[in-house]
């Protein structure tokens, strides 16, 4: 069966996973018991094409590409419409 998950958590039966027998694992930092995350990446230029899209949804698909995601919290707070989004986001809680 393939697997269709982009990332793996890896929590197995490895020794350094494996809490020893004086160690509760409710006693740990959550960082540890979770174990390693690894992902691969799948460009899904590989997998889709725009070739059969109309016009209309083509340009808004690009549009889309466009917007750039900040990297880091202080790059958000850097940019007023994503300092506004995350306002209109609070205020509506």
């Amino acid at each position: 069966p393939a697997d269709n998950s982009l990332c793996d958590d890896d929590t197995g039966d490895s020794p350094e996973h494996a809490p020893g027998p004086h160690i509760n694992e409710l006693d740990m930092p959550i960082a540890q018991r979770k174990g390693k995350r690894s992902c691969t990446l799948h460009p899904l230029s590989g997998h889709l094409s725009m070739d059969r899209l109309t016009p209309t949804y083509r340009q808004f698909v690009k549009g889309l590409s466009a917007v750039a995601l900040p990297q880091t919290p202080m790059d958000a707070l850097s940019d007023p419409k994503w300092v506004a989004a995350m306002q209109e986001e609070m205020d509506a809680l």
